[in-house]
C-alpha cells in the first residue's frame, strides 16, 4: 500500500539538512505519520536493497528528528505533540505504532 512512500523516504531524509527548521519539523511529522501507517516496511520490496536503504534512512531520520526536536525552540504546543510522536514513531518503538492506529481502526491521539 505504501511502497511509493516507502521508496521516497530515504530521499526526503537526505534533503532535510538543507531545510529551515520549520520545514524539517513538518517533514519529520509527516514521516512519522507515514511510518505509523505502514510506510516503514515494504510488504515485498520491488528490488533488492530497498528495505535496507529504508531501514538505514529511518535510523538517520530518528537521530535527526530527535536532535531537531530538542533544538527547535519555535515549535507550537500542538506541533510539539506531533513532533514528539513522530520521534517515537521514527524510532520504531511499539508506542509509535499504537499512537495513531489501533488494530480495529484509527485511534485519535489527544494530549490533555
Amino acid at each position: 500500500m505504501y511502497q511509493v512512500s516507502s521508496a521516497v523516504i530515504p530521499y526526503l531524509v537526505d534533503l532535510t539538512p538543507d531545510l529551515a527548521m520549520a520545514d524539517r519539523r513538518d517533514v519529520w511529522i509527516q514521516l512519522g505519520f507515514l511510518v505509523t501507517a505502514g510506510a516503514g516496511r515494504f510488504p515485498s520490496p520491488p528490488a533488492p536493497g530497498l528495505q535496507d536503504g529504508l531501514d538505514a534512512a529511518l535510523l538517520v531520520a530518528q537521530r535527526r528528528a530527535v536532535l531537531d526536536f530538542v533544538t527547535d525552540t519555535a515549535k507550537l504546543p500542538q506541533d510539539a505533540v506531533y513532533f514528539a510522536l513522530a520521534c517515537v514513531a521514527l524510532s520504531g518503538h511499539r508506542v509509535g505504532r499504537t499512537s495513531s492506529r489501533r488494530e480495529r481502526g484509527w485511534q485519535p491521539t489527544v494530549c490533555p
